[in-house]
């Protein structure tokens, strides 16, 4: 009975609900006002969940108000063009409004949308507008997608919101921001381009900057940039005020000032996880008060003094402006900063009492082992830089990873990045990921020295040294995660692992070794080999594998409401982000079975989803033992067989005499 009031329920609504068609411009007698008010009366006379279907190909001077929940479409991407006044569409004190499939031109602004709820907007076009091509005043749960947005003043202005979605959007020549996000909350920007916002021009560095970023966050809370391209504005990201914000793998280039801003007020609890960060006047600069910021996994290079437009102290990676006053309870580690022209980091504002006569009130900063050139200029700031070490773990196969410079373990949440081996007049190139590279040579190719470059640190080993064990040990830190990156993730692959062995993951592998590590892990050995297995590390593996699970949460001030949920802990050097790399695919096939009894069995590969997301919770300690036979040795052992064969040869012949 339940089911059957339900149906009928439903079937009632949808006859209720119809379908209005606003004709072509030629089809109304009278000119564009009186062609205006009537798509007005038609669209005022409608009821809720009617769909209004635009099947002309132009209108002129429309300014069409939206008060009921109601479904406006065009099949043909129909063009709106007004003369600079008012909006195309203005929705307001209504809920459960989509508009799709529009061009509109020359408006003050293209939609507004003002104390609403439920609004999706997907399929637009909206260019030359005077103002904002989409304005959002004290709204709820908003979704703009698959939009474009080119020559306006600002892009989108969300003021005084919440929830709201920005997915699949391309923003370009804003005068202002591309996107500013301004006293709201929980609002998340992703598959995104902004390209060419604010105007590059000559201004003092120390002046303000708003209205010329990407993206420009104000007074906001619980903002997520990810997967997005930020490109050729004044400033890629400038945020002020605002906590509980993450930028995670972004790509921020060519922006004329700065690549990361953070200006005026209180920001508090930042993530600045695995971008690429180059081509700017300064990487990140900090000014005013930040508290438990972590920047963590990213490149951070080439960032040029721009002289040639009168911009100066620039050409820094991090800069610790002279505004700053308060940096509290942060963590700067494990990124590649570096080709930097002037100071890879600039801490001299910072602490130059005679250019700067002001107080910072700074503690529980830990500014790590981030990766520089042993040239670069660090000014101001203490740092141990990591270095890299090369290792020959079987007769053909080379091991390149780098070493963090405080705690002299492997510092395996470096970024990915493209590692050079030399050997002879060869060259090979691969993936650095989570701090290793594995190489495999042809054996003919071997003579003289290995020699690995990355990011300007540079190793060299002879191609004959001996073989190298190695031993799995536990991850050293935990990162805040505000994206929920400790899920656990789960993929399809078809790389083998080497042996058998125990990762902290789940994969399967054939070899011929066998060892235990940390988790759980199989695979089918050939050999009776010994030692400790490798980790799982192929991004192509098969299964599923859990990430470390760190003890504890700290969650946001507030949580992402329905669309995010609380933060957790994670331990960043047991999870890897997607990789910025085309494929990371075959990065580990280096230990071929061949080789494995020698130098310990290989857990099978733990998966991710498709190539990235993979779950690496062991670093690598390694311990290089020489196992080099004396004379006296061989000369014993010798004896020992000479003595055991003749033993032999005695027995048969009594076995004979008997019979």
């Amino acid at each position: 009975m339940i089911f059957f009031l339900i149906a009928l329920f439903s079937m009632i609504h949808e006859a209720s609900a119809s379908k209005i068609i606003i004709n072509d411009e030629s089809y109304y007698e009278s000119h564009s006002i009186i062609l205006n008010d009537e798509i007005n009366n038609q669209i005022k006379n409608a009821k809720d969940d009617d769909i209004i279907e635009f099947k002309g190909s132009t209108y002129n001077n429309l300014n069409i108000s939206i008060n009921k929940k109601i479904k406006i479409i065009s099949s043909n991407q129909t063009k709106i063009i007004g003369s600079n006044l008012g909006s195309a569409f203005n929705i307001q004190n209504t809920k459960d409004v989509s508009i799709s499939g529009f061009i509109i031109q020359n408006y003050e602004t293209g939609i507004t949308i003002t104390n609403s709820s439920n609004i999706n907007l997907t399929n637009n076009i909206i260019n030359l507008v005077k103002n904002t091509g989409i304005d959002v005043y004290d709204s709820n749960n908003i979704n703009i997608s698959n939009t474009t947005i080119d020559k306006n003043n600002n892009g989108i202005s969300i003021k005084n919101s919440n929830n709201t979605l920005i997915k699949n959007i391309k923003i370009s020549k804003s005068n202002g921001n591309g996107i500013e996000l301004i006293n709201s909350k929980n609002s998340f920007i992703t598959n995104s381009k902004i390209e060419f916002s604010g105007l590059a021009q000559e201004i003092s560095m120390t002046s303000s900057r708003d209205n010329m970023s990407g993206v420009y966050s104000k007074n906001s809370m619980n903002v997520k940039i990810s997967n997005s391209n930020l490109t050729y504005n004044v400033n890629g990201i400038g945020i002020s005020n605002s906590s509980n914000v993450s930028f995670t793998n972004n790509t921020i280039l060519h922006n004329t000032y700065f690549g990361v801003l953070f200006e005026g007020g209180y920001s508090d609890n930042v993530l600045i996880h695995n971008n690429s960060i180059q081509y700017s006047n300064v990487g990140i600069k900090f000014n005013n008060i930040i508290s438990n910021l972590t920047v963590v996994k990213n490149i951070i290079i080439n960032n040029i003094e721009r002289t040639d437009i009168g911009l100066y102290d620039g050409g820094a990676g991090i800069q610790f402006g002279s505004e700053l006053r308060y940096f509290l309870d942060n963590t700067i580690k494990h990124n590649i900063v570096t080709y930097n022209n002037q100071r890879t980091f600039d801490g001299q504002r910072m602490n130059d009492p005679y250019q700067y006569v002001k107080e910072i009130d700074s503690y529980d900063i830990v500014i790590g082992s981030n990766l520089i050139k042993p040239d670069d200029w660090v000014c101001g700031i203490l740092i141990n830089p990591p270095y890299l070490k090369i290792l020959r773990v079987g007769p053909a196969t080379y091991m390149a990873y780098i070493i963090d410079g405080d705690t002299g373990k492997v510092a395996s949440n470096m970024p990915t990045g493209i590692i050079t081996f030399y050997v002879g007049k060869k060259i090979f190139k691969t993936y650095m990921i989570n701090g290793s590279a594995f190489v495999v040579f042809n054996a003919m190719d071997l003579i003289g020295e290995v020699r690995a470059e990355f990011y300007g640190l540079s190793a060299v080993l002879n191609w004959n040294t001996i073989v190298t064990n190695m031993l799995p040990v536990s991850p050293p830190d935990n990162y805040k995660d505000w994206e929920n990156i400790n899920n656990d993730q789960s993929g399809t692959g078809s790389e083998p692992g080497t042996g058998n062995g125990n990762g902290n993951g789940n994969g399967n592998g054939n070899g011929d070794g066998s060892g235990n590590g940390k988790g759980t892990g199989s695979g089918n050995g050939k050999g009776s080999g010994t030692g400790n297995g490798n980790y799982g590390n192929n991004p192509n593996g098969a299964g599923s594998s859990p990430t470390f699970a760190a003890a504890g949460s700290i969650p946001y001030k507030q949580s992402f409401s329905k669309m995010e949920s609380s933060a957790n802990d994670y331990d960043d050097e047991s999870s890897n982000s997607p990789s910025t790399s085309p494929s990371a695919k075959n990065n580990n096939k280096a230990f071929k079975s061949s080789e494995s009894a020698n130098s310990g069995g290989s857990s099978g590969g733990s998966s991710g989803v498709g190539d990235s997301k993979t779950s690496i919770v062991s670093e690598l300690l390694l311990e290089e033992t020489k196992k080099e036979l004396t004379t006296n040795d061989i000369a014993l052992a010798h004896t020992i067989i000479f003595i055991f064969v003749i033993l032999i040869l005695y027995g048969f012949k009594r076995k004979r005499e008997v019979f």
